[in-house]
């Protein structure tokens, strides 16, 4: 019925059914006069959730290695592209460790992809999507993939050289001098990492940091008299690279 003011509202009594519907309206005065239908006013209900994002897919683009990061993979990408398949036209929210990070529109053939704004953080990342259709239907998660992500260096650091030949024997100070032509370099760097070894700009040699993150090497020639500054390298298992300070020592064989 029609208010005092001229104005009504109507609710259905049982929902309506997922599609198109076209609304129009008549007016039946207190004689029973009724009057011509209004024009339609047409929506389109939709209470179906969409269904989950599929083909979902992690890629580096930086680095050594660059492509496609699978589940359980480490990545040296803080910011890898993410794309899949989904509704056109809905929008795919994307799920960082159970946190949505980011969201962007399908196109209209389907796909999507994503990058993150902001760099993730190195560690585990549990990555996934749901996908919201235009009427606001959000639908299930799609598949994981949980990839970590390593940019950390692990800097190379030379910790001490250390004189094993001849009378006196021990641990080097910078800038000290030894008779042991062929002294002791130790340090650390991150676990796995390949140390290169260098006496100026001459290549010594290679070794590997351990599990714990130290190593240690030993030159396969005599070194000659004089001086000699030891700096290291390091290139970790994701290929992140960082070089050491360096490390003085003076070889003196001659006898007083």
């Amino acid at each position: 019925t029609v208010g005092s003011n001229g104005s009504w509202s109507f609710t259905p009594d049982t929902a309506l059914a997922d599609g198109s519907h076209s609304f129009t309206a008549t007016v039946t005065d207190g004689v029973g006069r009724t009057s011509e239908p209004t024009g339609g006013f047409g929506i389109v209900i939709d209470t179906k959730a969409p269904d989950a994002a599929s083909d979902l897919l992690v890629t580096d683009n930086v680095g050594a290695y660059q492509g496609p990061v699978v589940s359980g993979d480490t990545t040296d990408d803080n910011t890898p592209t993410l794309s899949g398949r989904a509704e056109p036209g809905s929008t795919v929210n994307i799920i960082d460790n159970g946190q949505v990070i980011g969201s962007t529109k399908v196109n209209p053939d389907g796909t999507w992809s994503y990058t993150p704004d902001q760099p993730l953080a190195n560690g585990a990342h549990d990555l996934t999507t749901t996908v919201t259709d235009p009427s606001g239907n959000t639908g299930p998660e799609g598949s994981h993939v949980v990839i970590t992500v390593d940019v950390v260096p692990g800097k190379v650091e030379i910790t001490g050289v250390t004189d094993d030949a001849g009378s006196v024997t021990g641990s080097l100070s910078q800038n000290a001098v030894t008779d042991d032509t062929r002294p002791q370099i130790s340090g650390t760097a991150k676990a796995g990492s390949t140390v290169t070894i260098m006496d100026g700009s001459n290549v010594l040699g290679t070794t590997t940091a351990g599990a714990d993150g130290t190593w240690s090497f030993t030159p396969s020639v005599d070194l000659g008299r004089g001086e000699h500054t030891f700096t290291a390298t390091a290139k970790d298992p994701m290929g992140n690279e960082s070089a050491s300070s360096s490390w003085t020592v003076t070889i003196d064989t001659d006898a007083p």
